[in-house]
């Protein structure tokens, strides 16, 4: 697949629009498209995490990672991403958003790209 669903058990996708964004998205890119993108600290200690930081992260009933991203976050930096604990925060959302910015410094040779697309 060259993109990867996230998206609330209540929701039903456009599966029409996921197709497109696929078609459009180059499969070597780490892309991380998403609905709603939250960029500043909006001063919740459950975004935050123990760490104290805040990554932008799209938020919303859905998101898309691309097939390098995911692998980037799932495989190739599993380590990070399951002591997710030590920083991470109660939002898988805000978690995403550390996991792309650990990504950008682990993996220079993936081109980073985040795409805000309303109504995923």
């Amino acid at each position: 697949a060259a993109l990867v669903l996230k998206i609330d058990d209540d929701r039903c996708p456009d599966m029409n629009r996921i197709f497109e964004l696929a078609e459009q998205t180059a499969h070597d890119d780490a892309s991380y498209i998403g609905d709603i993108l939250i960029a500043h600290q909006r001063g919740l200690e459950l975004e935050r995490g123990p760490d104290g930081t805040m990554f932008p992260y799209m938020n919303g009933p859905s998101y898309l990672v691309s097939r390098a991203l995911a692998r980037a976050v799932a495989i190739d930096d599993s380590a990070h991403s399951a002591l997710y604990m030590t920083y991470g925060s109660s939002t898988e959302d805000a978690n995403m958003g550390k996991w792309f910015e650990h990504a950008k410094l682990t993996h220079p040779q993936l081109r980073f790209q985040r795409w805000v697309v309303p109504g995923i």
